[in-house]
């Protein structure tokens, strides 16, 4: 089944920002999205990366990859009592509102990742003498990729492919390969084939735009009809935790190392952004984090659209002190 069956007309949808073509224009801004040029590099003035759709309730939403990385919103509905202004507007995605929230364990996290480079430098014979000072190290880092910077940008890049095989799925039913993946992401996405075993899930939108005309706009991950017994609370060395679950679920696929607070709201966005899209209405909504060595968690979002309103204040707040 195609996409397009699967979604009923659903709206257009743009290219995750992980892998965001650099060598893609596209037209936009006309209400359709535009035509793909492929083998053209972008030209610094000309928006690139677009995707323009009009959702079913009227709220138009539009997407841009490049020169700069942007959503805008208008509500282009029209009533005979009601007279709601089109004017475009320009709106943070959830994530960069979410990016005004500490990150609990980071600091200790890219600690970590400094002493095991460093290690490495040594185990390899690159680093060892007393002349080898913290600039020196640093350098030697950067040279050997394994700084913080480069073992985010490897998560990044795992996370994309891991996405790409569950749009593969969704689009043509063809369950992934692992094989077919690099060593490092194999575990990842059989922890992905493990859910769809478990859960059966039948795909209703996949990747899909979605805005607020409260000012936010984003693109979650996939909305499916769940029936099955599935794994809730995975544990390293204990029997994980498996409960019977059923109805229409927005999924958020992670491959992160635990289902932090952030990942709940939102969720808790894209929800509501669905329903004001004229998308229709989740039963649930839940994270599906998958693990390097083949297992996933499906952990149910708690978090109400009050609780994102509140950090969507806050990250007004600092911006407006930024300026």
């Amino acid at each position: 089944m195609k996409l397009s069956e699967i979604r009923g007309g659903a709206a257009p949808h743009p290219a995750r920002p992980a892998d965001e073509p650099t060598n893609a224009v596209q037209g936009g801004g006309n209400g359709a999205e535009g035509d793909v040029q492929k083998g053209t590099s972008p030209s610094v003035e000309e928006p690139w990366g677009v995707a323009n759709s009009v959702t079913p309730s009227g709220l138009e939403v539009y997407y841009q990859a490049g020169p700069k990385r942007l959503y805008r919103i208008r509500n282009t509905w029209r009533g005979p009592e009601v007279d709601i202004p089109s004017e475009w507007q320009e709106v943070p995605s959830v994530s960069t509102v979410l990016d005004c929230l500490e990150k609990g364990g980071l600091s200790w996290w890219g600690m970590k990742v400094g002493v095991e480079g460093a290690l490495h430098l040594i185990d390899s014979g690159f680093a060892s003498s007393p002349e080898d000072d913290a600039e020196r190290v640093i350098e030697l880092l950067k040279e050997h990729k394994l700084t913080v910077n480069h073992v985010k940008n490897q998560a990044a890049d795992r996370g994309t492919n891991v996405h790409s095989a569950l749009e593969s799925w969704v689009e043509t039913g063809v369950t992934p390969d692992p094989n077919l993946f690099p060593e490092n992401e194999r575990g990842y996405v059989q922890g992905l084939l493990a859910f769809i075993n478990d859960a059966h899930p039948h795909p209703l939108h996949s990747e899909l735009m979605v805005a607020s005309m409260k000012g936010f706009a984003g693109r979650f991950d996939l909305l499916a009809n769940l029936d099955g017994e599935v794994v809730t609370k995975t544990y390293p060395k204990r029997k994980p935790i498996r409960s019977q679950i059923s109805g229409a679920w927005l999924l958020d696929l992670k491959t992160s190392k635990d289902v932090y607070p952030s990942y709940h709201l939102q969720l808790a966005a894209y929800r509501e952004a669905m329903t004001e899209c004229g998308y229709g209405t989740a039963d649930h909504a839940g994270v599906v984090r998958v693990t390097s060595d083949g297992r996933y968690e499906l952990v149910e979002s708690k978090a109400s659209f009050d609780d994102f309103l509140h950090v969507l204040n806050t990250y007004h707040v600092i911006r407006g002190l930024k300026k």
